[in-house]
């Protein structure tokens, strides 16, 4: 079984997003540490040919998280099965920055 531990989005300020390569994951979760910034953060996928650059998303069903400000927020564990998992926050308010840091398992 194989891990990928990977921070998604570092320190981010402003609405943001960050593409993963999902060769081997089965299933991934996200973990959001906010300073102050609220808004949302979500999962999106890409079924895009594996050589190419994606362009093709698609909200994952559920894979959303409020961030109310200052605080810890999580999307719980997603099964994926994707060529590409997108991580998006988009701000809404407050200040300080946001992190996202990706974790999935897979063979």
């Amino acid at each position: 079984m194989r891990q990928l531990n990977e921070k998604a989005l570092n320190q981010v300020t402003d609405t943001s997003e960050s593409i993963i390569k999902t060769d081997f994951h089965m299933a991934c979760s996200i973990q959001v540490v906010s300073t102050g910034l609220t808004g949302a953060v979500k999962l999106m996928f890409s079924n895009d040919e594996q050589a190419s650059t994606p362009t093709n998303f698609s909200d994952i069903s559920g894979a959303t998280a409020s961030v109310s400000g200052a605080g810890v927020f999580s999307i719980p564990k997603t099964e994926i099965c994707y060529n590409f998992i997108k991580v998006v926050f988009t701000k809404s308010g407050g200040a300080g920055s946001v992190t996202a840091n990706y974790h999935s398992y897979g063979f």
